[in-house]
């Protein structure tokens, strides 16, 4: 290999991993009420209903977002793009640990989605740009699992913060490590190969016409919208339950446990998630079909959830290895990501992956209030009552709640049935 092209192997590497880096912080933020939903409702007062709208904010911003960010990286290339978002997400975690009224909090949460809506989509975007094609699944496995690293580490850490020096001291902490990362996003990341164009800049797409054109023939490929809907379903591991509501339903499946003991078996999705999808993106390539994984991990995922949610004679370090294999085999949901790619032109690459995101991101928008919703209304239909009380909740109302994960799994495999495997291309001609 010549040495201009290991440079630019070598540079385009550390460009993508200082991206995925944001990737990771965006999620530590992503999950931060996950670890802190009892002081939250009783610092807001809010039910679980009221915890899963405020939670929701994120997505409020982050999913319709997703129908921009694309054509905005691919227009204006992500080095400015970046650079901003990580400056929302800081400025969001300080709204958010410094409330003192829930909207003051949402909005927090609603600007941390708006920058994070950009994360993911930036790195691929970076690693299209700068790594061979060759790399490109195992790239977006890999920025996945350091997104499952960030989650882990924050799960952990957050709650051993929380009860030294309370939640909003601890979210300050995620505030300082944003205002860090803004200069290190635009001092390093570049957006192409500055040998190839002389430096100048480029951009993608030639005009804002030709954006929209690019945006309307995605939305107009089927097999995009069956990908976003496999991506979205095999996402609830993560956004329904390890985000939002595992805590909650672990500590009621196991009742004498302690909050660290049942953080400690939530994390264990992330986990999964940390391993599997690498190794999706991996032997995805090996096997050079992106179906297949697709419908392997949706039959045994559907068969775990359903193990998980409803067979209450699991020992709790036997549930940790369920939940580890629950988001082991969700992770082939990175798949989803690479059949966009392999779905659309190049200079497109942004654009498809962005459009993944948003159907992958109403799973949160969408279910998780749904489920604070479902848990609220099982407890009063179960005790007769008008109003709620998250005291008298039982192990039942979440189960009700959380239902839709099995039932989603489902309609996931049958859809991966119907995918049409691209085998690894680079990118589909014009």
């Amino acid at each position: 290999m010549p040495n201009r092209d290991k440079k630019t192997l070598y540079l385009g590497w550390m460009i993508c991993l200082l991206g995925a880096f944001f990737y990771c912080y965006e999620y530590l933020l992503r999950i931060e009420p996950v670890v802190m939903t009892t002081e939250l409702e009783d610092y807001f007062h809010l039910t679980d209903t009221g915890l899963g709208m405020l939670t929701a904010f994120y997505y409020f911003a982050y999913t319709p977002m997703q129908l921009f960010v694309g054509a905005i990286i691919d227009y204006y290339g992500p080095r400015l793009i970046l650079t901003i978002a990580v400056a929302c997400c800081a400025m969001g975690s300080f709204l958010f640990g410094s409330a003192d009224i829930v909207m003051v909090a949402a909005a927090g949460r609603f600007l941390i989605g708006f920058g994070s809506a950009f994360a993911f989509v930036g790195v691929l975007k970076l690693a299209a740009t700068w790594l061979p094609v060759r790399f490109f699944a195992l790239f977006t496995g890999l920025t996945t699992g350091l997104g499952m690293a960030g989650a882990m580490a924050g799960n952990m850490a957050m709650v051993k913060m929380i009860h030294t020096m309370g939640w909003q001291e601890t979210i300050h902490y995620g505030t300082i490590l944003g205002v860090a990362l803004v200069p290190l996003i635009w001092f390093v990341i570049r957006d192409h190969h500055s040998w190839t164009i002389g430096g100048e800049s480029h951009r993608d797409f030639e005009s804002l016409t030709s954006v929209i054109q690019g945006v309307k023939s995605i939305m107009l490929n089927r097999q995009m919208w069956i990908s976003g809907t496999i991506g979205m379903i095999m996402f609830f591991s993560l956004s329904v339950f390890a985000e939002a509501w595992g805590i909650r339903f672990l500590s009621h499946l196991y009742p004498g446990a302690s909050l660290d003991t049942v953080t400690s078996a939530n994390v264990m999705v992330f986990a999964g998630w940390l391993i599997g999808a690498p190794f999706a993106g991996w032997f995805s390539d090996a096997i050079k079909s992106r179906r297949i994984p697709l419908i392997i991990g949706s039959s045994i995922t559907f068969l775990l959830s359903i193990i998980i949610l409803f067979y209450s004679g699991v020992s709790l370090d036997k549930m940790r290895i369920l939940l580890f294999l629950f988001g082991f085999f969700s992770a082939v949901q990175i798949n989803c990501f690479v059949l966009g790619r392999e779905n659309c032109p190049d200079h497109m690459s942004a654009t498809a992956v962005a459009f993944i995101n948003m159907c992958v991101m109403l799973s949160g928008m969408i279910i998780q209030p749904s489920v604070g919703f479902i848990s609220d209304f099982s407890q009063r239909l179960r005790l007769g009552m008008t109003a709620v009380d998250s005291g008298l909740k039982e192990l039942v109302d979440y189960q009700y709640g959380l239902i839709v994960i099995p039932v989603g799994l489902l309609v996931a495999f049958v859809l991966a049935l119907c995918v049409e495997d691209t085998y690894g291309r680079g990118g589909i001609e014009e």
